[in-house]
């Protein structure tokens, strides 16, 4: 076979191939075409796109306003809706945004973050809720230092003075200058004559300690003052720090009383009372005792070694306190002052409708006219289908007719 055939022949089988496989190729074609289409149906929507969802502010000054607006683009086919955005925090706060962003266009969410109360590294989020198909929640984050002249840590003094006791109690703050200029403290000024103050150098210039002290015993259950600082800082010439103190007993009970549902409980009910001692002298709780309850579970847990207790009360299903029925908890403690706790147990009564009691209408007779003699003599029969007259009195007979005239 020459070289000519041979080409021809091979020629026709693979046009012979193509045609059978032209078939096969024309099915498939639809499929593809569907799943192009399903895709396209999926993609369908609006969807939100950032140019970024981070603001860095870098280092500002506390007290600084952040003003910042995240732009976003719709991607999608369809209007895309803004439906919430919610700061993480007070304040961060959001102002008046796009609610409406049309395909292909642009809107924006206005962002303000106020620094006053802040210092150092500060984290803040806003959370977006939109119609996008693609993430319809999305947070936005701004990240940042708050500098101050002067840093106070903590910015607070807490004290906690125990009844009947007479030591003083002594707190500590750092000041410190972040400047580069030196600070002196020149005096501490007290707004209450119960808090004293001493001012102990670290570092000349740059790092102080304000020392302050509480003595004796405070005339109310709770007391606030102001320590104000002055300093040679032109950028801070005062700094002030809050003051709190707070009288409390040496061992405290919470909850005063133990109130239930109303009875007969449906099933068990548990109840807590924590035991705090604010001494510094360790304490001990014995077994609770019930008093005027019955079958009630009780046990005593240790929660801080000496400091801390909790008591855990099961009341059974059906507990029910009678009526006038008095029932308290006994918790004793090893505390001179404070031998046993009584706590009261309170279970209002279960509400109960008034019984209504059905009453027999009262009838009254109706007067009647005075039957007349003749009636009374002949009542109605009442018993034949039709009820029979009273007779009436008799009548005279009617005269006969005249007689027609004779004819002549």
């Amino acid at each position: 076979m020459s070289r000519n055939q041979t080409f021809r022949r091979r020629l026709a089988v693979l046009a012979t191939v193509g045609l059978a496989m032209w078939p096969l190729a024309a099915q498939s074609a639809p499929g593809a075409a569907a799943r192009n289409a399903t895709a396209a149906v999926a993609g369908d929507g609006p969807r939100i796109e950032f140019l970024d969802t981070k603001c860095n502010f870098g280092r500002v000054s506390a007290g600084q306003t952040i003003r910042q607006n995240f732009e976003f683009k719709n991607t999608g086919n369809q209007p895309l809706e803004i439906r919430s955005v919610q700061p993480s925090c007070g304040c961060t706060t959001a102002g008046e945004w796009s609610k409406l962003v049309a395909p292909g266009q642009t809107g924006a969410i206005p962002i303000q973050l106020a620094t006053t109360n802040f210092k150092g590294a500060i984290h803040k989020t806003v959370t977006v809720v939109s119609s996008a198909v693609n993430t319809p929640v999305i947070t936005l984050n701004l990240d940042g230092e708050v500098w101050v002249p002067v840093s106070v840590n903590p910015p607070y003094l807490y004290f906690s003075l125990v009844a009947g006791r007479a030591e003083a109690v002594t707190r500590t703050t750092r000041i410190a200058n972040n400047t580069e200029q030196p600070m002196e403290i020149l005096g501490v000024e007290s707004t209450s004559d119960l808090f004293h103050t001493e001012v102990r150098t670290i570092t000349p210039g740059k790092e102080y300690d304000l020392i302050a002290s509480v003595e004796g015993k405070l005339p109310a259950s709770s007391n606030q003052g102001s320590l104000k600082i002055k300093t040679t800082l032109k950028e801070t010439p005062e700094i002030e720090v809050k003051v709190y103190a707070y009288m409390q007993d040496p061992i405290v009970a919470t909850p005063s009383h133990l109130i239930l549902p109303a009875g007969p409980l449906p099933g068990p009910v548990k109840r807590y009372v924590t035991i705090r001692s604010n001494e510094s002298d360790p304490v001990t709780v014995a077994a609770p005792e019930l008093v005027g309850a019955k079958n009630v579970e009780a046990q005593v847990t240790e929660t801080l070694k000496g400091r801390m207790f909790r008591v855990e009360l099961v009341f059974p299903a059906g507990f029910e306190l009678e009526a006038g029925q008095q029932a308290a908890v006994k918790v004793g403690t090893s505390h001179p002052d404070y031998p046993v706790f009584t706590l009261p147990i309170v279970q209002p009564r279960q509400a109960t409708r008034p019984t209504v009691t059905a009453r027999t209408p009262t009838v009254v007779p109706v007067p009647r006219p005075a039957a007349t003699k003749a009636a009374t003599a002949a009542p109605p029969d009442f018993g034949s289908p039709v009820p029979s007259l009273v007779p009436g009195p008799e009548q005279p007979p009617l005269p006969p007719a005249p007689l027609p005239p004779k004819s002549r």
